[in-house]
């Protein structure tokens, strides 16, 4: 699902409207099942991928803000967060390196994998890096609320796109639900309507 597809200009006002018409306390969670609605579009098995991710580090941040924060827990932490887009980005790419070296030792060359990228993986990795990183700095506290930290994670309009959001800046946002106001709606529309600009006629390459 694109931001300028047909199907984003049906799903982004059913969302907006149901936010608004909902309790405040099930604001995050209709939000959270929005974003992963959102994300499931794009590959549905790859949201097991994402709510894996969430899981890991949600319990990575509480091990940190509870314990003595070591390099050698932060560095084992980074590993593992950055395992998956390693190994989804980069296995083919050794692959091919190794199948070079062994054409020239006339070797058997090893067969690549049929890997599909998970779209937005460099994304929500680097933004959990983030967020570990800010807690081992003492610069935030983990956030407890689990149900929050997966849609920090998982915020379907930076999730495939960006930008990579500080979780001092997301988290806190969150708990402050949104009234509906005419002026704010039709200002944050106009926002849209520039970025699509942008996005269609500037940066769309012409054949």
């Amino acid at each position: 699902m694109l931001f300028n597809s047909l199907e984003f200009v049906i799903f982004f006002p059913c969302v907006v409207t149901l936010y608004f018409a909902i309790s405040d306390r099930f604001k995050k969670i209709w939000l959270l099942l929005s974003s992963y609605i959102f994300y499931m579009s794009w590959n549905p098995k790859y949201a097991i991928l994402l709510a894996f991710a969430t899981v890991i580090t949600y319990f990575f941040g509480l091990y940190l803000d509870n314990n003595n924060r070591t390099r050698i827990t932060m560095f084992l932490f980074l590993v593992i967060v950055f395992s998956a887009l390693l190994y989804f980005k980069y296995t083919n790419f050794l692959i091919s390196q190794i199948n070079y070296v062994a054409n020239f030792f006339v070797f058997q060359p090893v067969h690549r994998f049929d890997i599909v990228l998970p779209v937005g993986i460099s994304f929500f990795t680097f933004q959990v890096a983030g967020y570990l990183i800010d807690i081992y700095r003492r610069e935030t506290k983990a956030e407890k609320n689990f149900i929050k930290y997966a849609l920090f994670i998982s915020f379907f309009p930076q999730l495939v796109a960006g930008p990579i959001e500080r979780s001092k800046d997301l988290l806190n946002q969150f708990d402050k639900p949104k009234s509906y106001r005419t002026n704010r709606v039709f200002h944050g529309l106009l926002i849209m309507l520039w970025g699509f600009f942008l996005k269609i006629v500037i940066a769309t390459d012409v054949p």
